[in-house]
């Protein structure tokens, strides 16, 4: 029940029943014409009556200046808070909807749609693909794949990068949650054996970009600028080095200043391991769009002589190839969980590149 208030400070009207609320109520109803003061009213159940629009204006400006702002500050922190955004698998809570999507991301093995902007269980992607873009993605690759100006393009990558059979201008899709090649039926198989269910389990992903200059632990996310993936045939290649781009790696190899061991010319086509990466970092913080020729030409650099490879097996390689002691110390120290690593393996991506 409304706390008992005074008469209307207008007409005198009063009802033992008021509250402000009912007061309020009253003046705009039969006094819609008398300039009072409502925040006064508010805060002390009654209102001086002001002979003019000026005379309120100007006391509102004496005692009440700010008091609108202050009231929408404090809804919408308030809102904020009671706001709880929560991850679908577990209970983490995140202060983000980013946030969230990063670790659904990395922890539970999510992956993500760039055609419909469609984030879910990385079997429900593959699922996604095959059933409704298998003429412009790769299923294998998912949330990294290209996208294919036609189908040609598409099955001539399954067949160089991912060693897929192509019959009669059809590939023979195989599945790489169990290995089982020349599957018939992917979406059935994906059904029966891998426990997909229908409908999927697929969720709009937050359209705005998140703020570049928040903290990720105790390194920052730094601004995607987009590398030119020319024939989309170094998916897993270009999966690490956008990660590497999210990570302080850049100021941890610059210390060590590799550039100080070779000359200013040999250094930039150097094809030891750490000169390309740091080679690499020095022309990806320059915002430029570019092909890592230097990377993607000496794979052997990094212990690579073979391909395709899994995308955390190459992650290894990469941080193995460090092999000085201080080297050692930067893989040792370097902010890459085993959670991250496995879910670089088992869903052949963590963070998705700006493919231009």
């Amino acid at each position: 029940m409304s706390q008992s208030i005074g008469a209307c400070p207008v007409c005198d009207t009063s009802d033992p029943g008021w509250g402000k609320k009912d007061l309020k109520r009253h003046i705009l109803l039969k006094h819609p014409s008398t300039h009072l003061c409502m925040f006064c009213l508010d805060d002390k159940g009654w209102s001086d009556v002001f002979p003019s629009q000026g005379a309120y204006n100007e006391h509102y400006r004496n005692i009440h200046t700010g008091i609108i702002e202050n009231n929408a500050k404090r809804r919408k922190e308030s809102n904020k808070r009671q706001k709880v955004i929560q991850c679908f698998k577990c209970t983490l809570i995140f202060m983000e909807v980013h946030e969230r999507e990063r670790h659904m991301f990395t922890v539970h093995n999510f992956d993500q749609c760039k055609l419909c902007f469609l984030m879910g269980p990385s079997s429900h992607i593959r699922f996604h693909i095959v059933e409704c873009h298998s003429d412009k993605l790769c299923y294998l690759c998912c949330g990294n794949s290209p996208i294919f100006e036609s189908s040609q393009n598409l099955l001539s990558h399954l067949q160089k990068c991912h060693e897929i059979i192509i019959n009669n201008l059809h590939a023979n899709l195989s599945c790489i949650e169990c290995s089982s090649s020349e599957v018939s039926d992917f979406k059935s198989h994906l059904i029966s054996k891998h426990k997909v269910t229908l409908p999927l389990e697929l969720r709009q992903m937050r359209k705005r970009a998140p703020n570049r200059k928040q903290q990720l632990d105790d390194f920052s996310i730094r601004e995607v600028t987009g590398l030119k993936n020319e024939n989309g045939s170094d998916c897993f290649a270009f999966s690490v080095l956008q990660l590497l781009t999210r990570t302080d790696l850049f100021e941890r190899l610059s210390s060590l200043s590799y550039s100080n061991k070779c000359s200013k010319h040999t250094f930039e086509t150097c094809q030891a391991a750490p000169c390309i990466i740091l080679n690499f970092l020095i022309s990806y913080l320059k915002k430029r769009t570019f092909f890592p020729n230097n990377l993607i030409n000496n794979y052997y650099s990094f212990g690579l002589y073979s391909l395709p490879v899994d995308v955390g097996d190459f992650l290894r390689l990469v941080l193995g190839s460090f092999n000085t002691e201080k080297d050692r110390e930067i893989v040792h120290n370097y902010p890459l969980s085993e959670r991250q690593i496995e879910a670089e393996r088992s869903s052949n991506k963590a963070f998705q590149l700006s493919l231009e």
